[in-house]
């Protein structure tokens, strides 16, 4: 295997673990804003 393949490799891996992290983040965001406006709707 050439150092180029292990390099896109490396880049292919961090690029999915940033957009796991941005998904994880929306997800938290999403949760808090409704718990937050949840008793302004009760």
């Amino acid at each position: 295997m050439g150092k180029s393949e292990l390099f896109e490799k490396e880049k292919i891996k961090k690029r999915s673990d940033c957009f796991d992290r941005i998904e994880r983040v929306i997800m938290v965001h999403q949760n808090f804003m409704k718990r937050r406006s949840a008793p302004i709707i009760i």
